[in-house]
């Protein structure tokens, strides 16, 4: 916890859940905190514009930059793909993967003009292992998993860490969200509907994915198991204390903050 004493940090969708829980214990451990959210209304990622003023403010706020923490993100229906909303999918894609490399381009010079800095996006088991009638938010996470792995090759040699977070069952807003607010949606229930006629294969599906599936059930559930994957994939850590970590990586329980340190080129 020590290593994050004066350390400065941005926190895209920080207004709850994930977001909020890691801007506090990064603030527990020393760190100074700039935090956005388009409820706080001061960061839209999908703008341009917003995205931009935001940085300019937290940079000015901060003096520079060491950790970029990229949570922003959200997912809109649990419909399959013939019944998908074209305006759904194009809202899950600019905010989960456009918006998280937008705030990573523009956050970069900074970071590495500190000489230690430490990317950390959120992914999903969904970016490891697609599930039914998610095409768009799996798109997404499967985006953010490969973004990492190429922005961690293109800073070979540069003193900035990237860590990708698989995260599953964590209790927070992200089916209220994903429903727009229709709480009963939310209810496990609802997610086992399936299109009259449609046919589901057995064969094909893996015996890690049943095994995520028994252990973690269905992204409509409230909680939601998380891991952290470093750049190295190497180790692994909790997001927050209340969270615990899942198969199918073996896990240290500590938390993020502790696993945010100085980087190493």
């Amino acid at each position: 916890m020590a290593a994050l004493e004066g350390k400065r940090a941005i926190v895209t969708g920080a207004s709850s859940g994930i977001g909020a829980a890691t801007a506090r214990e990064l603030e527990r451990a020393g760190a100074r905190v700039y935090t956005g959210s388009r409820r706080d209304g001061n960061l839209d990622v999908t703008d341009s514009e917003s995205t931009k003023r935001f940085v300019e403010a937290a940079l000015a706020e901060l003096g520079g930059l060491d950790i970029l923490f990229n949570n922003a993100g959200l997912s809109r229906g649990r419909d399959p793909v013939w019944d998908s909303l074209e305006e759904d999918e194009r809202e899950v894609i600019e905010t989960n993967v456009l918006g998280l490399m937008r705030m990573t381009r523009l956050c970069l010079p900074y970071l590495i003009a500190e000489g230690g800095g430490h990317i950390v996006n959120m992914g999903s088991v969904a970016g490891i292992w697609a599930y039914p009638s998610g095409s768009s938010y799996v798109a997404s996470k499967f985006a953010v998993h490969g973004y990492t792995r190429a922005l961690r090759d293109d800073l070979q040699g540069k003193p900035v860490r990237v860590t990708n977070v698989a995260a599953g069952i964590v209790e927070t807003e992200f089916s209220k969200v994903r429903f727009k607010g229709d709480e009963e949606k939310t209810l496990p229930s609802a997610c086992s509907s399936r299109s009259p006629g449609a046919r589901t294969s057995t064969s094909t599906r893996s015996s890690s994915w049943r095994s995520l599936r028994s252990q973690a059930g269905t992204s409509c559930g409230t909680r939601r198991r998380s891991s952290v994957r470093t750049s190295r994939e190497s180790s692994t850590s909790e997001v927050a204390p209340t969270i615990r970590t899942a198969a199918p990586m073996n896990v240290a329980r500590v938390p993020i903050a502790a696993a945010i340190g100085p980087a190493t080129a």
